[in-house]
């Protein structure tokens, strides 16, 4: 999407890619194109294609982002910067928030892992009977339950409840309850963003 100017001469196609998106004014009026019929879309209730137009401004947005970066570095442009990467990955910039929920389950999926695994030799320490298999097993079931659980309860910030946490899964669960709570942050902001068209 874009449109022919003439620039030296020669007509040229603007659509904002490589070194164009330096062009201020260029960029300023493909942000308005896309953004009119962005909302043509959104007026006429076509959501999908309002969010795919929406998806390509935050696109741009990002390339003029990154433009600016490599012109005077900030701290607040880098932040900017990676904001957005990350809004697109999880979200899609708000306009998938079921991409989210699946991205969520993974991250506390991975963390129990790690729970899991930080906890093993709690795990396989059996006494010595003669049903050991058995209780391996329901031992190895038990812990990642238990991991789950913790895992679940520190991405929703719920706390610990009786699960206990030592050494270096006490600071990551901290680590995870920082985590669930930005990426349900996001999640909620897609919600909304989704239920306000």
């Amino acid at each position: 999407m874009g449109w022919h100017i003439q620039e030296g001469g020669k007509t040229v196609f603007y659509d904002g890619r490589g070194d164009q998106i330096s062009k201020e004014r260029y960029y300023v009026n493909l942000l308005r194109l896309h953004k009119r019929i962005h909302d043509f879309y959104l007026d006429g209730g076509d959501i999908y294609s309002a969010n795919i137009l929406y998806v390509r401004i935050k696109d741009l947005e990002t390339r003029h982002l990154v433009h600016e970066y490599e012109q005077a570095s900030s701290f607040d442009l880098w932040i900017r910067i990676k904001l957005n990467k990350l809004l697109k990955f999880y979200t899609r910039y708000g306009t998938d928030p079921a991409r989210a929920i699946i991205i969520s389950l993974w991250v506390i999926f991975a963390f129990a892992l790690f729970y899991l695994i930080s906890d093993f030799k709690k795990v396989i320490r059996v006494k010595k009977e003669r049903r050991r298999f058995r209780t391996v097993s329901v031992n190895v079931l038990v812990a990642l339950l238990n991991a789950y659980v913790l895992s679940l309860n520190a991405f929703v910030t719920l706390g610990f409840g009786e699960i206990p946490t030592k050494g270096v899964a006490r600071y990551v669960t901290i680590i995870e309850g920082f985590v669930g709570w930005f990426l349900l942050t996001l999640f909620s902001v897609a919600l909304i963003s989704q239920s306000s068209f």
